[in-house]
């Protein structure tokens, strides 16, 4: 593989790593009780992502919601 390709990658499983962590966050602060967090957090995530892989999971978190 070429030296310039690598840092895109790196910069690929980041984005990806951030995302799945910021997926984990909501999903704990909604277990833990942290209704409003979660939604707060899962709404400005599917906002800025909707395509993103764990957009999916963070949409039911927000049609839990009553």
């Amino acid at each position: 593989m070429s030296a310039h390709r690598q840092p895109s990658r790196l910069l690929a499983a980041t984005r990806r790593l951030l995302q799945e962590r910021e997926a984990l966050t909501v999903e704990l602060l909604d277990r833990s009780g942290q209704h409003a967090a979660a939604e707060r957090r899962a709404r400005a995530f599917v906002q800025a992502l909707p395509r993103s892989p764990f957009a999916p999971s963070l949409r039911r978190v927000l049609e839990a919601k009553p």
